[in-house]
């Protein structure tokens, strides 16, 4: 389709494809004897049998600017490979909706995109893999993109408990961006030079996995208003950024966020903003481990930065910390704090250095009480 949807399957749509078989033979009786026609011969039957297929078959659609694949309400697959695709910047390879079911172990989903289009679009989507949990095995979706699109875009409220959704964006794109309420999922994007995960604003992550990688990127960035609710978010990089959080981020006590960077230059965690609750770990090799922009607050979190070479954790600007939040800092051989600014923090929060508040301090007296 140029604009519109190439495969839609629609409310109560039922797709399975099994491997029919005919057998002629000989007609028995209740006794199991041979039924003999008038002239004494044997009498005929045919047989008609059906069962699973064990090869899928794929079907694919394609689209310009609408949708490759698109589901919505109530559809069932099974033996059957939705495969979608797009090839201009408004389109989408596959658009998920409703109440999708998996009903055996060799359906599937594939998406992918080019250019600026979206690879795979989750929205308010319910994600059943009866096939795969009956078999022990989990349900993977790949959705990749070449250019400066998504990979994976969630919207409204998913329930992904189910599924595991892995993104991959090559020439800068983005490989996944989390927006809406997302419950129970998987999640892994992989980007040479863009945004491996990008939590957009609004978003609300429960009980979910999600981990991001960029070689020279952002493996996880989290922007505006965002929650987190019971969830690990991680994203490591080389030489960009691991994580970085702007906007204000609130969590729980179960959750946390962690950045890493593997090689020299990298940071591994930035705060920009307001973080509440969450716990915050990142490291590095020679760049900063945390590093905290001006104006931000951090309100009963634990932030917690170590570097081989570079700062443990560098505040710059005005920042402060309250609620019990604790903040400390290691580096094996450069600053385990770096303070540049002011920093204050009131009297149930804490400042310290690793190993046993022994780090080496720049800025000691700009931290204030």
């Amino acid at each position: 389709s140029t604009s519109g949807t190439g495969l839609k399957l629609a409310d109560n749509a039922n797709v399975s494809i099994q491997t029919i078989t005919k057998v002629t033979q000989e007609k028995k009786d209740a006794d199991g004897n041979p039924v003999l026609d008038a002239d004494g011969n044997p009498e005929t039957e045919t047989i008609t049998t059906q069962a699973p297929v064990t090869t899928p078959v794929t079907l694919t659609g394609t689209s310009e600017q609408g949708s490759g694949i698109a589901t919505e309400g109530n559809v069932s697959i099974s033996g059957i490979v939705l495969n979608g695709s797009t090839t201009a910047d408004t389109g989408t390879g596959v658009s998920l909706g409703g109440n999708l079911t998996i009903a055996d172990d060799i359906s599937g989903v594939t998406a992918g995109a080019t250019g600026n289009g979206t690879a795979l679009v989750v929205n308010n989507a319910s994600i059943h893999s009866d096939g795969y949990t009956d078999s022990g095995k989990d349900f993977v979706i790949n959705a990749s993109v070449s250019g400066n699109g998504t990979a994976i875009k969630t919207q409204g409220s998913s329930q992904l408990d189910e599924v595991v959704l892995n993104g991959n964006a090559t020439g800068g794109g983005t490989a996944v961006e989390l927006g809406g309420q997302v419950s129970g999922a998987n999640i892994t994007g992989t980007s040479d030079s863009g945004t491996a995960v990008r939590v957009t604003d609004g978003a609300g992550v429960d009980g979910s996995a999600v981990k991001g990688h960029s070689d020279s990127g952002t493996g996880l960035q989290v922007s505006g208003n965002a929650s987190l609710n019971n969830s690990d978010l991680s994203g490591t990089t080389q030489t960009g950024t691991g994580a970085a959080v702007t906007g204000s981020l609130t969590a729980d006590t179960s959750s946390q966020v962690t950045g890493s960077a593997t090689q020299d230059g990298g940071t591994g965690v930035t705060v920009d903003g307001s973080v509440t609750g969450a716990t915050v770990t990142g490291d590095a090799t020679s760049g900063d481990a945390v590093r905290i922009a001006d104006g931000s607050q951090l309100t009963g979190a634990d932030i917690k930065g170590t570097s081989v070479t570079g700062s443990g954790i560098k505040t710059q600007g005005n920042v402060s910390l309250e609620g019990g939040t604790q903040l400390a800092g290691g580096s094996q051989q450069g600053a385990a704090l770096d303070v540049s600014g002011t920093l204050n923090h009131d009297p149930d929060s804490s400042v310290t250095t690793t190993p046993d508040n022994t780090g080496s301090v720049i800025g000691n007296e700009n931290i204030h009480e």
